[in-house]
């Protein structure tokens, strides 16, 4: 839960960039399991610039392993994970409803902001659709409807613009 405006933008890291692969996985969350029980969909973001830090890394998970095995990544990029998406398995179309935010994420820009591990190559959404914002030029559009602590606070105290929102971290440096 979001307390305040503040706990939550210091408490997640900041990217700009643009989606350019989006792959579902089947994966197995149970140990010694080859057969998958979960689907996950992955983003490929290729990162423009980054702001803070998370407040708290962690490590990966089994999931992630698997994910950071079967989709490559350059250290300008970041995969992003979320729960939910379509996959073939033996011919039957399976699907799991996921976050609709998430729909119509390619291919354009995007400040999301993230939990990652220590590395930075890999987060998630923590917040969820209230963490995302396409970008178009300066604007910083929310995909969270309606608005809440977060989107609010990104419209009174950046005017959800780019440009103030990335000058609050230069400052910090």
């Amino acid at each position: 839960m979001i307390r305040t405006f503040n706990d939550a933008l210091f408490s997640y890291e900041g990217i700009v960039g643009e989606p350019i692969e989006e792959r579902t996985l089947g994966v197995s969350s149970i140990a010694n399991s080859s057969e998958p029980d979960s689907i996950f969909t992955v983003y490929r973001v290729r990162v423009e610039a980054r702001f803070g830090r998370p407040k708290y890394t962690r490590d990966l998970v089994r999931i992630e392993k698997t994910v950071m095995t079967a989709i490559s990544s350059a250290v300008d990029q970041v995969l992003v994970r979320k729960s939910g998406g379509n996959l073939m398995v033996e011919g039957v179309l399976l699907k799991k409803r996921g976050s609709l935010c998430f729909s119509e994420l390619m291919p354009r820009r995007y400040l999301p902001g993230l939990t990652t591990n220590g590395s930075g190559r890999i987060g998630i959404l923590e917040m969820g659709c209230r963490s995302i914002f396409a970008i178009n030029g300066d604007q910083l559009a929310p995909r969270q409807n309606p608005s809440e602590t977060f989107t609010n606070g990104m419209q009174e105290r950046f005017g959800n613009s780019l440009i103030s929102f990335s000058k609050a971290f230069q400052s910090q440096h």
